[in-house]
């Protein structure tokens, strides 16, 4: 927390939230937590009754991870629910856009949220400012995905372009980004 300008102690913001297709008793919720200390998940067995805590492993450097903080999380379940995904971006120098190292991770679960497989680096971090990732399981093919974000470019960080990765494994390995 000490390496986190932004922190916060139990402020959560920018929540994802995804219900298996299969079996809608099965809920994963995430949000940034403590002022992106972190990104937590929450996951359910019973409709959202009750939930259970996880860390994603390697995520930042509260759970394990290199970088010392994590954002814009991202849950969802592919289209048979057997697989769940976890996206967020993982950030050094935290305290301005024109300073942050950005990366894009993404994580699977086989068990429906509960564990989480180590981080696959989609973005490595480059020194640029990469941004507002959003992973999309393909809606009838469950091993495909696709994993979309930005290069958000100074002075401004108001203009870049958008890059897109895919997966035909369920995560397992994904494309080289490529412009679009």
């Amino acid at each position: 927390t000490q390496a986190n300008p932004g922190f916060s102690r139990g402020f959560a913001q920018e929540t994802s939230l995804a219900v298996n297709p299969r079996n809608p008793r099965r809920i994963l919720v995430s949000w940034i937590q403590d002022g992106r200390t972190t990104d937590t998940v929450m996951a359910s067995r019973n409709g959202g009754r009750s939930f259970t805590p996880v860390f994603v492993p390697g995520l930042s450097a509260c759970t394990g991870g290199a970088f010392q903080v994590a954002s814009d999380p991202g849950v969802r379940f592919n289209s048979n629910g057997r697989i769940a995904y976890f996206s967020a971006i993982v950030v050094n120098n935290p305290a301005s856009a024109a300073a942050a190292e950005t990366g894009m991770f993404a994580f699977r679960s086989l068990n429906g949220g509960f564990s989480w497989s180590p981080p696959y680096v989609i973005q490595p971090a480059t020194g640029q400012f990469w941004d507002l990732p959003v992973l999309t399981p393909h809606p009838r093919r469950p091993n495909k995905a696709y994993y979309v974000y930005d290069l958000r470019l100074p002075p401004d960080f108001l203009h870049g372009h958008s890059l897109f990765s895919s997966t035909t494994n369920g995560g397992q390995n994904w494309s080289p980004p490529r412009l679009l």
